[in-house]
């Protein structure tokens, strides 16, 4: 479930990343579209219908909980072929249709970016929800036909008046901002063989980081068989000022040495979890890495997080890679 409250008297407003929760595409229990996201971005293989109904292809986006005002919904999207799309936005308890989605919104998409807003006023609050149509209507333009649709924003944001307040799409927990060996010693030690540490292997370098700034150097396997091998955090993260709406863990990876995988392990109270992360398409200039936070189970979220590590289990063979730019995000899309 994902909850959105707007706090007028505390003029508290938090925008509702739908693309973020990245949820399949629903076919009423058929196969007529399908649904990849990749680093944020959508893209819908739709295979055509005839005489169905736009709603039987959708996504569908329930159990949002708003408050009174004035919202933004905004798409952004093009279609391999132009075509329309339906929006349809009701009150859960009444069944009422927002103001301006009544019989739902007709939405043209057409074969370039667009970012297309609509102003809208929930005079109800509570419970409410969201789909977006891709099936065929007989109104629709070009809503038979096979076509593939991308979608780089689904949101929903709050404003009162002219005031718009969006949360910054990266909580940075780490820059890495660095000036010698001691300040990387004085955040992240070597831990290997599952309770061993030392700083001898987690290195600085002034400028093999991001945009060539300062970085964590570390050197794996120079200890031989040593089970998990990695670089991990000494002090708990500050998260002051953290939502939930940070659904991605994410850093800078450089690697030295030929790598195809890495762990990631993200650490929360009285327990711990790892996800293997493919970095084979990472090359010598370096680039980001993100993990879904909900990947980890059980209903986590970057609240939870305390700690991070990432490196090998049981590497054999020695080299080494440089980290940089430790931080959450909303989406990966929020790094250009």
């Amino acid at each position: 479930m994902y909850i959105l409250s707007l706090l007028t008297e505390r003029r508290v407003f938090l925008q509702v990343d739908l693309l973020g929760l990245e949820l399949a595409v629903n076919n009423d229990g058929g196969v007529e579209s399908s649904g990849v996201y990749e680093e944020g971005i959508l893209t819908v293989t739709y295979n055509g219908v005839s005489g169905w109904y736009a709603s039987f292809s959708k996504l569908k986006y329930m159990n949002l909980n708003l408050g009174k005002g004035v919202y933004k919904f905004v798409i952004k999207a093009k279609a391999q072929t132009a075509r329309d799309i339906l929006v349809r936005f009701v009150h859960d308890a009444s069944g009422n249709a927002v103001e301006g989605f009544v019989n739902r919104k007709q939405i043209g998409l057409t074969t370039d970016f667009v970012v297309l807003e609509y102003v809208l006023e929930i005079t109800t609050a509570g419970v409410h929800s969201i789909e977006v149509h891709f099936g065929w209507e007989s109104y629709l333009n070009n809503s038979t036909a096979a076509n593939v649709m991308t979608f780089k924003q689904i949101k929903l944001i709050p404003t009162i008046g002219d005031e718009v307040e969006e949360i910054d799409p990266i909580f940075m927990i780490d820059d890495v901002s660095y000036v010698d060996q001691a300040g990387v010693n004085a955040a992240y030690a070597h831990r290997y063989n599952g309770e061993n540490y030392d700083d001898v292997h987690t290195g600085y370098s002034a400028d093999n980081g991001y945009e060539n700034g300062a970085s964590i150097k570390f050197s794996y396997a120079e200890l031989g068989n040593t089970g998990w091998d990695l670089v991990k955090t000494k002090n708990p993260l500050d998260n002051t000022g953290l939502t939930n709406d940070y659904q991605y863990f994410a850093f800078w990876f450089k690697p030295v040495d030929e790598i195809s995988k890495v762990h990631v392990w993200l650490y929360w109270s009285g327990s711990q979890g790892s996800k293997e992360v493919d970095v084979s398409h990472i090359g010598a200039e370096g680039g980001f890495v993100f993990v879904k936070i909900s990947d980890y189970g059980n209903g986590k979220t970057a609240l939870d997080i305390t700690e991070y590590a990432i490196g090998l289990n049981y590497p054999t063979v020695k080299g080494s890679f440089y980290l940089d730019q430790f931080m959450f995000v909303t989406t990966p899309s929020a790094i250009e």
